[in-house]
């Protein structure tokens, strides 16, 4: 059987939805497609329509038009076929019988539904003049925000402030969409180029599945992200918890003869490889459910839902003990009457994509947060360049880890001027540093405040933490209130580093970038949410990807990332002392382990010490084969089994 996987998605178009949304779209209903069981010998456009067979629609209805002698029938084909092409992402095919369509009718909606078309394709002046006659024949204000949003996207000029808009090497001529940053150096993605597993094509859009890839952050090779996770189905979007470990992402299987739907899967990751996935039922297995992502601050997976009553709405659901609690929808004033998708989290700040009236193009990308008080503020969208007159969405943003005045945004479209359906592209802009006499003359009369809210590893409150807030020219001190929150009016104008301290808790640190005022343009509140680590003396922390070769004891270039990361939080906790701790598996004889796992314990501190943390605050121990993980029997462990039980740790001592 063969499935439909537009645009990832595993979400495609639906009859319901407006029809400048785009095929590639959340759909829920992925379906396609008719098995041979079926035996459907499709004969007319408007079969393979219906059974979203498009590039089949697409020849049949061009025929049927063709033949076609009434403007009643001329218009239920131009209909479908403008349907048909913006379902298989070709906007310029599209605009082209929009425009073919209108000749057999006059109607506002048509007439709307045009002039969108028109902005997909940049034809801004021709979208003016649609919106404009629309305003005079109904005296309708929305149309005079249409014709200003035009304005914007015609009249876009790149400030001083923006580096500019990358297209990415790794875009294809296929769909390439949806990056989210991995590891803080990698980006994970979704392509339905040629397909990883398998052959098979969908016989909706004529391309192959979607799968997941993997990139450099800059965007110059890719490679598939697991072969665990990619399947025959439908891969779709991803989000990770904090450490990276868990994965949540979008797949759409058959669960029926015809249909297929989309679900949100979760895995784990052991010994750096990926677990089976397994579905997280937020509701019954025929409602469809994906796009994730994961706001670390709660605990909470935000996520679109499609209800044959409400469309496509973005929902919540936070994970409890055991399992995650039912599923609840986001205010009304985020939902809209239109579809909301593709959500993103970054700190408190969600992202997502709309594609409500008025609006700059089909999708929009809009953002909201979580405020002091702990609720959603009403959304607004992006300005241009990150909208255009397409669809865009699934929009990120990274403060640069190297050059905290810059920060860089991730996010897909299917612009004018891309490389394939749908492109993913790196926006750059950077801080301007001004001196303080400039300041006094040019800054607005705005205020930027600073919110801070601060939790535990399980979402629970702090009260109490001491907060240190450092800047180029002023530091300040302040401390939570019962709720975990401060808030404080916030002078600096370039970077900043917040400092949370509390007794029996790890020390944590994040860098933040406050702009001038009059770069928000109104009284703004910047979000910052941290959470803490309790400190157990005795507990022991394994220290990932620190690899040996055989029979030595030398620390590796590949095992310096994770040692480093060890002296950075050494170096945030001045009070710690730790015994840095060595395992082996059970191979070799106990004397032998024992020496092996003695040397590579004393390595460790060696390499510690080298990089200036004090020798009284470290002890190393080798414990050989006598303290496993893994408790198999050792001629029947497996490989990964002896890797668990091979490797370094650290215990803290005192505090």
């Amino acid at each position: 059987m063969l499935f439909r996987r537009a645009f990832f998605i595993p979400y495609i178009y639906l009859e319901s939805l407006s029809f400048n949304m785009r095929s590639f779209v959340f759909i829920l209903f992925l379906l396609s497609i008719v098995s041979c069981s079926l035996a459907i010998k499709i004969k007319t456009g408007d079969q393979a329509y219906e059974l979203k067979r498009y590039p089949l629609a697409v020849d049949l209805l061009k025929q049927e038009y063709n033949s076609a002698k009434s403007a009643e029938e001329k218009l239920q084909l131009t209909d479908k076929l403008v349907k048909s092409y913006i379902k298989l992402n070709q906007y310029s095919a599209a605009y082209d019988w929009a425009k073919e369509r209108s000749k057999f009718a006059a109607d506002p909606t048509t007439l709307y539904d045009f002039a969108y078309q028109a902005k997909a394709v940049d034809s801004f002046d021709i979208a003016i003049r649609a919106f404009n006659t629309l305003y005079q024949d109904s005296k309708d204000r929305k149309y005079i925000l249409e014709i200003n949003l035009c304005k914007d996207l015609k009249d876009y000029k790149p400030s001083d402030k923006e580096v500019g808009i990358e297209n990415l090497s790794i875009n294809s001529a296929s769909s390439d969409y949806a990056p989210i940053l991995f590891e803080n150096e990698y980006l994970v993605y979704v392509s339905d180029k040629e397909s990883i597993v398998g052959s098979s094509i969908d016989p909706g859009t004529g391309r192959p599945h979607s799968d997941l890839y993997i990139s450099n952050e800059e965007g110059n090779y890719a490679y598939p992200f697991s072969t665990t996770l990619n399947s025959e189905q439908s891969e779709g979007p991803v989000c990770f918890n904090e450490t990276n470990d868990i994965v949540y992402f979008t797949r759409c299987e058959s669960l029926a003869e015809r249909n297929a739907y989309c679900r949100i899967y979760q895995s784990s990751r052991f010994n750096g490889e990926w677990s089976e996935a397994v579905p997280i039922m937020f509701f019954e297995e025929w409602t469809n459910v994906g796009h994730p992502a994961y706001l670390v601050s709660d605990s909470t997976l935000i996520f679109a839902v499609y209800t044959p009553d409400n469309g496509h709405d973005l929902y919540y659901s936070q994970k409890g003990e055991r399992n995650w609690d039912e599923a609840t929808k986001l205010p009304d004033f985020i939902n809209s009457e239109a579809s909301e998708m593709f959500p993103v989290i970054q700190e408190d700040t969600l992202y997502f994509s709309s594609n409500k009236r008025p609006g700059y193009g089909g999708l929009d990308i809009y953002k909201t947060y979580i405020n002091a008080s702990g609720s959603w503020e009403e959304p607004i969208a992006l300005k241009p360049p990150i909208n255009s007159g397409a669809d865009d969405f699934s929009f990120s943003k990274y403060i640069n880890e190297y050059d905290t005045s810059k920060s860089i945004a991730y996010f897909s479209s299917n612009r004018v001027g891309g490389k394939g359906l749908d492109d993913i592209y790196a926006y750059s802009e950077k801080t301007i540093i001004t001196e303080d006499k400039d300041l006094d003359e040019n800054i607005e009369d705005f205020r930027v405040n600073l919110a801070v809210r601060i939790t535990d590893m399980q979402g629970e409150t702090l009260p109490g933490v001491d907060v240190n807030v450092k800047g180029t020219r002023t530091t300040e001190n302040y401390n939570t209130n019962d709720r975990g929150f401060f808030v404080t009016e916030i002078s600096e104008r370039e970077s900043i580093t917040i400092s949370a301290t509390k007794k029996d808790y790890f020390v944590e640190s994040k860098t933040a970038i406050i702009e001038s005022p009059s770069y928000y343009g109104k009284d703004t509140t910047i979000q910052i949410n941290m959470r803490l680590e309790a400190l157990e003396i005795g507990k022991e922390i394994v220290l990932e990807d620190i690899y040996y070769d055989l029979d030595k004891w030398d620390i590796r270039d590949d095992a310096k990332p994770s040692l480093n990361e060890l002296i950075n939080l050494l170096n945030e906790n001045p009070n710690l002392s730790i015994q840095i701790n060595a395992h082996t598996d059970c191979r070799s004889n106990d004397d032998y382990n024992l020496e092996l796992s003695n040397k590579r314990a004393t390595s460790a501190r060696d390499y510690l010490i080298n990089n200036n943390i004090a020798s009284d605050r470290l002890t190393a121990q080798g414990f050989g084969e006598t303290n496993p993980r893994n408790p198999c029997i050792c001629n029947e462990c497996s490989e990964d089994e002896h890797q668990e039980n091979r490797r370094t740790s650290f215990t803290i001592t005192a505090q």
